[in-house]
């Protein structure tokens, strides 16, 4: 028979051929010394402008880096992923700036000429413009929501205000305006001042409405209507309803609220927070409900 050592050149042979596939292998995947030189050394001399100026402008700047990164952030906002327009344009800005240091160092190398003024001047316009939309943007967007904070809103049976007011109600109370209930009447004011202070108010006819059987049943806020005396204040008020002006035709829905004083009432308040209530009030004579939200 024959021995080991007569098998032995092949093995070797076997063993060289399966050692030199894996040497081709770590050649082909992992990077020479001379090749992480040479990329090292690319780098260096691009950004310290040892470039061209139009492969530095197009290729770095506006074109290879800028312009995409723009388009990509725009979108990004547009699609509402959570980057706000600010945030967008602090992080281009940031980003922004290798690509203006590479163009600025570019067109700073050698003689002056037409192309290498004219991209330090596109540079010079874009930080300027960054400046703006970073700086006086903002600023512009704080005075003109101070100018809306200090006009004064009222409006006054709009369509949007009544066709919202079933929905206005159901939110606050919990429970549907009675079947057979109409919107009679429908208020929105807001006051002059940096703080939110606002009134809305509507106010239901419930004259086609078993009145007393829904007091009884109802649970507006998950609670029983209570007859009580509330005091007017800030709480619970006309505000809103012009009770001065006795001659308009909404007058038949607006004067009996504007008449209301410490008589008991059908009355129930709900709490939002501190300085913002709900309240909700049956007048059973005059065949009103009336649901009144304020903040102070």
């Amino acid at each position: 028979m024959p021995g080991i050592k007569e098998f032995q050149p092949q093995f070797d042979h076997q063993f060289d051929k399966v050692r030199s596939q894996f040497s081709g292998m770590r050649d082909t995947r992992l990077p020479s010394k001379k090749y992480t030189m040479r990329s090292n050394i690319m780098i260096n001399r691009i950004w310290n402008g040892e470039v061209g100026l139009g492969w530095a402008f197009w290729g770095i700047g506006l074109g290879g880096f800028a312009l995409p990164l723009g388009v990509l952030l725009f979108w990004w906002m547009l699609l509402g992923e959570g980057a706000s327009f600010s945030f967008a344009n602090l992080l281009f800005i940031i980003l922004g700036f290798i690509p203006t240091v590479v163009v600025w160092r570019t067109a700073s190398r050698g003689v002056p000429n037409f192309w290498k003024n004219a991209a330090k001047g596109a540079i010079f316009f874009s930080v300027l413009s960054g400046f703006f939309i970073m700086v006086l943007a903002p600023i512009g967007i704080i005075v003109h929501k101070i100018e809306n904070r200090l006009t004064p809103e009222f409006y006054e049976n709009t369509s949007r205000l009544k066709d919202n007011a079933p929905a206005f109600f159901r939110r606050h109370t919990g429970i549907e305006i009675p079947e057979g209930a109409k919107v009679a009447h429908a208020v929105y004011y807001r006051h002059p001042v940096m703080d939110y202070e606002f009134g809305h108010h509507v106010i239901l006819d419930a004259s086609k409405v078993n009145l007393r059987n829904w007091i009884e049943t109802a649970r507006p806020f998950g609670e029983k209507l209570e007859i009580t005396k509330p005091d007017r204040g800030l709480e619970w008020n006309a505000e809103g309803l012009k009770c001065d002006d006795v001659k308009r035709s909404e007058a038949k829905i607006t004067m009996p609220i504007c008449h209301l004083s410490g008589a008991p009432v059908w009355h129930i308040k709900h709490r939002l927070r501190l300085d913002r209530v709900v309240t909700l009030t049956v007048l059973e004579d005059h065949k009103l409900i009336w649901l009144y939200e304020t903040s102070w």
